[in-house]
């Protein structure tokens, strides 16, 4: 929460002013469900309720309660793995885009106990694991730190495990395992 506080004092067309105003006192409230949170946010499914995504304490809970219009370009969003795995039974969809000046970047956790492997696990219910649709500047990654393994998996999606469609463009996407969906439920 913020404290301003604001006066006010007016002048007409001849260059006449009025005294200035009392003050009037105004307090933002906290940011809750998005917000200003700077350029850094966080999902965790592990917290106990959704926060407003701004620390790993407050994180999102789930994909659906990220707050996309508070994504601005040069963002990285940041989906917990846990200490060794993390489980994400829903379908990520992007939301916004980023720009030539800042792409918009959804990341593997770097922090001890956040690093773990992202699985995005569409238990053959949900039609695909990632949907980017007329997005652009978008980086998806599962790296951790400058390590070669893929710590982000999609899997079990009914039809794909990444989905693209729509006037989507400049898309970076590596360092994902991307196995086992579509048919795959038939085998």
């Amino acid at each position: 929460a913020t404290a301003y506080s604001f006066t006010v004092s007016a002048y007409d067309a001849a260059g006449n002013t009025s005294a200035q105003s009392s003050a009037l006192a105004v307090t933002t409230s906290a940011a809750s469900g998005g917000g200003s949170c700077g350029t850094t946010w966080y999902v965790d499914s592990s917290v106990s309720s959704s926060g407003n995504g701004c620390s790993w304490g407050t994180a999102w809970k789930s994909f659906s309660n990220i707050v996309w219009m508070s994504i601005k370009p040069g963002d990285t969003i940041y989906i917990s793995g846990g200490a060794s795995t993390q489980t994400y039974n829903e379908t990520l969809t992007i939301g916004a885009s980023g720009s030539t000046a800042g792409r918009i970047s959804i990341r593997t956790g770097q922090d001890a106990g956040h690093n773990g492997t992202v699985i995005i696990d569409g238990q053959y219910a949900q039609n695909s694991g990632i949907v980017i649709s007329g997005r652009s500047y978008v980086n998806i990654s599962g790296q951790v730190g400058s390590g070669a393994a893929q710590q982000m998996r999609v899997t079990h999606a009914k039809l794909a495990g990444i989905d693209i469609s729509g006037s989507t463009t400049n898309l970076d996407i590596g360092y994902l395992d991307v196995s086992a969906n579509g048919n795959a439920a038939d085998t």
